[in-house]
């Protein structure tokens, strides 16, 4: 068996993203981990193109760590989740804005090139928004004949209510997408 090459695109806190790379490499395979919120603040990435050497790149990370990447570096990519750069809180607004979407056309350029004809990409960049759709990800699994628990997306309580109770009293509540309430003192922090 060939050693493949595996990127992960997603966060140092995704579980579920640290247990497959573990596994990965305990099969004797080489897997990279690409944290996006770790850039541009911890990581630096360096993509060239030009038509004596075609496109490359690097990644490098604040210990000095990092790899290269040429055409066709990895085996298979799965951009599992984006999450916003982080950037120092002392940054005025208006350049926080432009350095979040200057950071995220950069990152975005990267995986596409990192795209290429014998790569398997997982969760395709361009289809990258359906990710965080739950019920298109629920249809997408019925589709292909997999079980789904009962699920419902709502606001309105008096249905919850009436979903729960046809649950038997107990439901799994999850967010749609990740987030976090920040105290007055939090906000007030972030303000400085």
């Amino acid at each position: 068996m060939s050693k493949k090459r595996v990127l992960i695109i997603s966060y140092p806190y995704d579980t579920h993203a640290r247990a497959i790379a573990y596994a990965i490499r305990a099969k004797g395979h080489i897997c990279e981990e690409l944290f996006c919120a770790d850039y541009p603040s911890l990581t630096t990435i360096s993509l060239k193109a030009s038509n004596k050497t075609g496109s490359h790149g690097s990644i490098i990370h604040q210990d000095n760590s990092g790899f290269e990447i040429t055409n066709d570096a990895f085996d298979t990519i799965w951009l599992r989740r984006r999450r916003e750069p982080w950037l120092p809180t002392s940054m005025h607004p208006g350049d926080r804005e432009v350095a979040l979407r200057q950071c995220d056309c950069s990152l975005s350029d990267l995986i596409a090139a990192l795209d290429g004809p014998s790569v398997f990409l997982v969760n395709h960049f361009e289809r990258e928004h359906a990710t965080n759709l739950k019920l298109y990800q629920l249809r997408q699994a019925v589709r292909a004949g997999l079980t789904i628990p009962e699920t419902l997306i709502n606001n309105s309580p008096e249905e919850i209510r009436e979903f729960i109770a046809r649950c038997g009293g107990t439901a799994i509540h999850k967010l749609q997408r990740n987030a976090a309430w920040k105290s007055k003192e939090d906000e007030d922090e972030d303000e400085h």
